[in-house]
């Protein structure tokens, strides 16, 4: 479902981590990244809460998707 520019705006938070913010960003839904990068869709959702902390290899995929580096998610 795509977003447009607003809704996006809305829907990110101040407090939201720069992992979610750069989902929100691209208009994908959790489920969607959780299945490309080959994880639990709720472990993605934990580390985009900061709940958890990735592995090095979750890490990397997920910088590479966004394509990004490790450092600008994960702060």
């Amino acid at each position: 479902m795509a977003h447009t520019a607003s809704q996006l705006e809305r829907k990110r938070k101040k407090g939201d981590s720069a992992l979610k913010q750069h989902r929100l960003r691209h208009g994908l839904q959790v489920q969607s990244v959780a299945a490309v990068i080959e994880i639990d869709q709720s472990f993605l959702s934990l580390l985009e809460n900061r709940k958890r902390k990735p592995s090095l290899n979750v890490a990397r995929k997920l910088a590479k998707f966004y394509e990004t580096s490790v450092e600008d998610l994960f702060p």
